[in-house]
């Protein structure tokens, strides 16, 4: 988690040093459902050094993850076929909540 932590640094600070006039929108990790390498406290870990991320840097934090959360405090089973990956209506509550940022 660690690298993945510092990779998503580097990106936001190569972002920042090429177009700094850019406005940035960091967006947290989705919950997973059923998927072992992937738990989701380790994402809440991950969501919240992006948060910070974005608090360092001046940018926009988008916390998708509760929006996606079944009452076991998984990946809805609305949203995802596998647990994982989104599906038609997961694809369209992404769209709505992002367009409360960016339009």
């Amino acid at each position: 988690m660690d690298t993945l932590a510092l990779r998503y640094a580097r990106l936001v600070q190569q972002i920042k040093s090429d177009t700094p006039q850019s406005e940035l929108y960091l967006l947290s990790v989705l919950p997973t459902r059923n998927v072992a390498q992937r738990p989701n406290a380790l994402i809440q870990e991950l969501n919240g050094r992006i948060q910070e991320l974005a608090e360092k840097n001046n940018a926009v934090y988008i916390k998708l993850f509760p929006h996606f959360l079944n009452k076991r405090g998984e990946l809805h089973e609305k949203y995802s076929l596998d647990g994982i990956h989104l599906n038609a209506e997961g694809y369209r509550l992404w769209a709505k909540i992002l367009e409360d940022f960016v339009y």
